[in-house]
C-alpha cells in the first residue's frame, strides 16, 4: 500500500495532474488581444478520450477528443459574449510550451494558441 501511495504523490508531482484536473496556461493573438498575446489560467480534465479546459475569461471552456498521439486535444470552444468556434493543440509536457490554433465559429483563419503548464 505504501508504495502505491508513493507512486500517486511521485505522478502528481511530476505531471501536475491532480483530482481537480492540471492547471494550464493559455495564450492567445488574434480576436480581443488582435496582436498581442492574451494569456490566461485554465484547468484541464481528462477522462479517456474526452477533455474539458475551462479558463479564467469570460467563462470560458473548451470541449473535446483526444486523438492523434494520444495527446492531441480539439473540439469546440465557448465563452460568454461570444459565438465560440473551433480549436487543436498538442498537450504540453510539465515545463513545455505547445503551439497550437483557435477559430470563431464560421471563420476559416486559424489564430495562434499558446498552451503550457503552470509554474
Amino acid at each position: 500500500m505504501k508504495i502505491w501511495i508513493t507512486l500517486a504523490v511521485a505522478i502528481t508531482a511530476v505531471t501536475g495532474i491532480t483530482a481537480e484536473g492540471r492547471c494550464m496556461m493559455l495564450g492567445w493573438k488574434g480576436g480581443v488581444a488582435k496582436d498581442a498575446v492574451k494569456w490566461v489560467k485554465g484547468n484541464y480534465v481528462r477522462s479517456g478520450n474526452m477533455g474539458t479546459l475551462t479558463y479564467d475569461w469570460k467563462n470560458g471552456s473548451m470541449t473535446g477528443a483526444i486523438g492523434g498521439n494520444g495527446k492531441t486535444f480539439s473540439g469546440t470552444w465557448k465563452q460568454d459574449g461570444s459565438k465560440g468556434g473551433t480549436f487543436g493543440f498538442d498537450e504540453p509536457s510539465a515545463g513545455a510550451e505547445t503551439k497550437g490554433w483557435w477559430s470563431g465559429s464560421g471563420e476559416t483563419k486559424k489564430n495562434a494558441l499558446m498552451v503550457k503548464s503552470c509554474k
